[in-house]
């Protein structure tokens, strides 16, 4: 059971990272004023800050620096946002995201800490960068072994999200199993797996003449990752043995 819980522990740690490198940076070309229409009827005390056209434009230009990970180029880019005066404290929210985005990749984490924390600081940020910040920071804080931390963040991070993730609940479960605090692990790991179970997903055949997967209008329901069904049978274990 110790080896199972380690490999569990090393699977979440290895998988936080792709989930920062591999998600996309803002895009500024329509995106966010479609998205902060959408925003606004699901949030409607709540305000999406757009960046200025400047900062959008300067922004659109960094982003193919970013997919090819030339990270020292897209400091020195986004670094003026920080100097220029023409800036407008919702463009260097935007920075500090950015900043904190190519640390994690760079796996400088106490930078990317640093960066996030002057986003959540920030006047100019809104709630939906906030709580970007905050499932990273979560995400930091459990790879720095700062279990507490990144609990924390994450229950901040689900009382802002409209449809929180079976997977932010799963890295709470884990957090907890670490403080050997199983009675709340259990909690968290039933509800990853049932959020994940929960989802309607599309099935899928392969198109005879193109060779293509479609959608066959049909759906099943999902299934939880592996790893949240060897956690909540790891879970269990610990609880019969304090029964």
């Amino acid at each position: 059971m110790k080896i199972l819980i380690k490999t569990l522990v090393v699977t979440v740690v290895i998988s936080l990272m792709p989930i920062v490198i591999s998600e996309l940076a803002p895009e500024y070309d329509g995106f966010n004023l479609e998205a902060a229409e959408e925003t606004k009827k699901k949030k409607t005390r709540k305000r999406v800050k757009l960046p200025s056209k400047k900062a959008q434009k300067l922004l659109q230009t960094v982003q193919p620096f970013l997919e090819e990970e030339m990270w020292a180029e897209a400091i020195e880019m986004l670094a003026v946002i920080g100097t220029d005066p023409k800036f407008t404290e919702t463009d260097r929210a935007r920075m500090h995201w950015y900043f904190g985005y190519i640390y994690f990749a760079q796996e400088k984490y106490d930078l990317a800490i640093i960066e996030y924390e002057k986003l959540l600081r920030s006047e100019g940020s809104d709630f939906k960068l906030k709580n970007q910040a905050r499932f990273s920071l979560a995400q930091l804080a459990f790879i720095k072994e700062d279990y507490r931390s990144s609990i924390k963040y994450l229950l901040a991070w689900i009382e802002e999200e409209d449809e929180p993730s079976s997977q932010g609940y799963s890295l709470i479960a884990t957090a907890y199993f670490q403080l050997e605090d199983f009675r709340n692990a259990k909690t968290f790991i039933e509800t990853a797996i049932e959020l994940a179970e929960s989802r309607d997903i599309p099935i899928k055949v392969v198109d005879e003449e193109t060779g293509e997967e479609v959608e066959t209008g049909e759906t099943k329901k999902a299934v939880a990752r592996e790893n949240d069904y060897l956690l909540k049978i790891a879970v269990y274990s610990e609880l019969k043995k304090r029964s």
